[in-house]
C-alpha cells in the first residue's frame, strides 16, 4: 500500500473525529462517534508501524473546505480500480490506485480528488497546520 494512500485515509479518520466533536451528531450522549459503521469501526490491536507512520506523517494538520471551515470526510471502502467522481465521498481502495498511478499523488492530491468541487466543499480544499 503506497504510503500517500495511508495518509490520506488517516486523515479522513482523523477528520471524521474533528468533525464530530466540533459538531456534535449525539449530543448529551457521553460520545461523539459510534464504534460501528455508521461512524468508524475501531479494531482493537490492529495498529501496525505503517498504519503509525501514516498518522505520524500527518500529524498536526487539518483539510479543510474552500470556506475554511470542517467538513464531514465521507469515506467508503470500494472496489480497487474504483476512484469514484469527486462526489465528496472518498474510497479507501481507491486512494491506493490513485497513489499508484504513474502520475504522483500525495495524501492531498488524493483527497483534493474526492472532495474539492463537491457537496463537502464549493472549490478546492486546504489544509492546515495546527
Amino acid at each position: 500500500m503506497p504510503s500517500s494512500a495511508m495518509q490520506a485515509r488517516a486523515m479522513v479518520v482523523k477528520g471524521v473525529g474533528w468533525q464530530r466533536v466540533y459538531f456534535h451528531k449525539y449530543p448529551n450522549s457521553g460520545y461523539d462517534l459510534k464504534d460501528t459503521t455508521v461512524d468508524q469501526v475501531y479494531k482493537q490491536n490492529s495498529a501496525n508501524s505503517t498504519c503509525s507512520a501514516a498518522v505520524d506523517a500527518v500529524a498536526g494538520r487539518i483539510i479543510v473546505n474552500s470556506d475554511n471551515k470542517l467538513f464531514y470526510p465521507a469515506y467508503l471502502a470500494g472496489a480497487y480500480n474504483s476512484v469514484g467522481v469527486g462526489g465528496g465521498t472518498a474510497y479507501q481502495n481507491g486512494s491506493a490506485y490513485l497513489a499508484n498511478l504513474s502520475i504522483y499523488y500525495d495524501w492531498f492530491t488524493i483527497l483534493s480528488w474526492y472532495y474539492d468541487s463537491s457537496i463537502r466543499s464549493t472549490g478546492n480544499c486546504q489544509y492546515y497546520y495546527y
